[in-house]
């Protein structure tokens, strides 16, 4: 493993077997879109489709039904990654719904480490635990939990951090606690290339003009059992939502059954 928070493009090219695992289509665009474009031939995991089953949402971005919706965001996950010469057929879902990753945990944990260890990987993409999005955190809590499960033969584990509230309000592509790791500036070439990743993502426009495409923030971490609210219980989303709360053993700082 190379030294903790520290990473580079290089890293990534030495250690072979590569994937990113993210919460929605448009993440891994957002947080390692040049880096996948390097790598090529590296596999891209979406652990939800994208799509809520709220009527009131459907009728907010034009879908008819979620499974039309989360068809649209697939689609446009395609078309992100061909925009970057990535070969779309790389790219799995577990289908997840939207906002459901925590309720979904158990399963999520056990298709990734049987995944990571059937393909053999090396270094594993994936979310800050930052308290932005439950997705998201329940994505970062099931990749560290599949690490775990798998010991000396668990993947290096990268994250990306993609929002979070910070003293004075959200932050973007920042971490919320520890060292910053490793900005990596990107090329003008690669700028161009995450813009059209960022382009195909129509129904997604509004955030993405929030996120910067010239650069990727990455910080190399231990696998991690975590038992705590991420950002020192400072979350973006709402937690007496009981569609997008964290864990009650996580909230109140329980470690699980």
């Amino acid at each position: 493993m190379f030294a903790q928070s520290t990473f580079s493009i290089e890293d990534a090219a030495s250690l072979g077997a590569m994937a990113a695992v993210v919460a929605h289509p448009d993440d891994e665009s957002i947080g390692c879109g040049a880096l996948l474009a390097r790598a090529r031939r590296a596999d891209v995991v979406v652990v939800t489709h994208g799509a809520s089953s709220s009527p009131e949402f459907l009728k907010k971005v034009g879908a008819p039904t979620m499974d039309g919706h989360a068809a649209r965001r697939w689609g446009e996950l395609r078309d992100a990654l061909a925009s970057a010469e990535i070969d779309p057929a790389l790219a799995s879902c577990l289908n997840v719904e939207d906002g459901g990753v925590w309720r979904a945990a158990e399963a999520v944990v056990s298709s990734l480490a049987s995944m990571f260890e059937e393909r053999r990987l090396r270094l594993v993409l994936t979310h800050a635990f930052e308290g932005g999005h439950s997705d998201h955190d329940g994505v970062a809590y099931c990749v560290h939990r599949a690490a775990l499960a798998l010991g000396e033969r668990a993947p290096t584990i990268v994250e990306m951090p993609f929002y979070n509230l910070g003293p004075s309000g959200p932050q973007f592509q920042t971490f919320c606690d520890g060292p910053e790791g490793t900005t990596i500036a990107l090329e003008a070439r690669e700028v161009a290339l995450k813009r059209a990743m960022y382009a195909a993502y129509r129904s997604q426009e509004r955030v993405l003009r929030r996120v910067s495409p010239e650069f990727e923030r990455y910080r190399i971490v231990a696998p991690t059992a975590f038992c705590v609210a991420p950002n020192g219980g400072r979350l973006k989303y709402d937690r007496a939502d009981p569609r997008y709360a964290l864990p009650d053993w996580m909230r109140t700082g329980r470690l699980a059954a």
